[in-house]
Formats: C-alpha cells, structure tokens, sequence
C-alpha cells in the first residue's frame, strides 16, 4: 500500500542511479553514529568528544556542545542501530547531513518502517520522466546546464576558467563552487562532478566545447515542474 505521505520529485536519474524511494528524517546527533554499530560504541564516542573538547577553555565551544548532546535521544539512537540489525540484508542505502539521515531503497515498505525513528519522515518517489531535463520550483534564470566531468583538470584550467567568464560572463554563469575552485590560491587539480556552466543561448555550448571539450559531461535543459 502506498503511503498518503509519498511525495514524488522529478529527477533526471534515480537516485543514486539505482533506488526508487527516499525517506528522509531527523535523528540529532546521528553525524556521530559514523564507525559505530550499537548504542555502547555511540556513548563511547560521545564521552571521547566531550573529554576532548572539554580541554578547550571557549566558552562558546562548550555551551554548543552541551546543547547539542542533550538534544541526543539515546532512545531514538538505539532503535536506529536495532533498525539496521533487523534489516541487515535488506538493499538499501544512508546518506548523513548533520542531524538529517537520508534512507534509498526500492522497498517503500522498508522505508515505511523507519516511522518508529521519526513519526515525521518525508516519504519521497524518483520521477524519471526526463533525464535530459533539469526541474525547478521557481522558473530558471537559464535554459541550458552543462556539467564538467569529475577527473584530473589539465594545466592552466584555472586560468581557462578565468578568461571565459571574463568574456562571456554576461552570456553565460559558472556555478559558484566552481568559481571557488578556480580562485583558490591553494592548488587543487581535480574538478568535481557537480561543477557546471549555465546560459540561454544553445550556440554557447560551442563555445564550451571550444575551450573545455574534453572536460565536459551532459547537458541539460532547465524548466520550471510541470
């Protein structure tokens, strides 16, 4: 039975290019469960974090830590490892952002389950309608999204980099991570897959495959949700 809660989210893939179902929910203090597999390990590491940060004599330090450790449900903790245990060889996959915890499977049931963790989980389905389309809330300022591939950046890109927004900046708009990228003064070589160039007019991904044709991925289109 489908949940009444299932939301649906239009994707250009699955996610993780394989689950069909997100559950995403809220455990504070989750982030710490990482190398951890039961609830004695979990304080265990807990005490090592407060006996370490306790050398340190900032008053601002200390007080957020106290806050964050008593928003800590070592109840709900303990159910999250029982969960995994109970459901050890099911196919599924985490993703962990600070108190957040993302779930993926195919089993929407499975992800069902996880409302004894959090009476509030959003229940998400990948909708692959399109996968040469990119959704938005909001229109897009832009038409058309091209990503660099993930690998090695050849010499002198930064400087490519540079001089293309310096010529077709009011045409076209490099993603912010990338422009970071590009203006560190410390030397990273290797570029990110989510790195991208946005812009309106289909002649300008010419002039991308001009400059930086080997280091270029997919092409999308941008639209508002139908």
């Amino acid at each position: 039975m489908v949940s009444s809660q299932l939301q649906t989210e239009m994707r250009t893939c699955l996610y993780f290019k394989k689950y069909k179902y997100r559950a995403k929910l809220t455990i504070p203090g989750i982030c710490y469960s990482y190398y951890t597999s039961n609830l004695e390990q979990f304080v265990r590491k807990l005490e090592g974090i407060n006996q370490n940060r306790s050398k340190f004599q900032i008053a601002y330090i200390n007080t957020r830590w106290e806050q964050i450790k008593d928003n800590i449900d070592l109840d709900q903790i303990s159910r999250y490892f029982d969960w995994r245990v109970e459901n050890k060889d099911k196919d599924y996959t985490i993703r962990i952002q600070g108190n957040l915890i993302s779930f993926f499977s195919h089993d929407l049931a499975l992800l069902e389950s996880l409302k004894i963790l959090d009476q509030d989980i959003v229940l998400t389905e990948a909708n692959v309608d399109k996968t040469d389309v990119i959704y938005f809330k909001k229109s897009p300022k832009y038409k058309f999204r091209t990503y660099f591939k993930g690998k090695k950046a050849p010499d002198g890109f930064s400087q490519d980099i540079i001089g293309f927004m310096e010529s077709y900046g009011k045409i076209s708009k490099i993603c912010p991570a990338l422009r970071r990228f590009v203006s560190d003064t410390r030397y990273y070589n290797y570029l990110h897959s989510s790195y991208y160039v946005d812009y309106n007019d289909e002649s300008t991904l010419t002039l991308l495959h001009l400059h930086f044709g080997s280091m270029l991925a997919k092409t999308y289109r941008l639209e508002i949700e139908p």
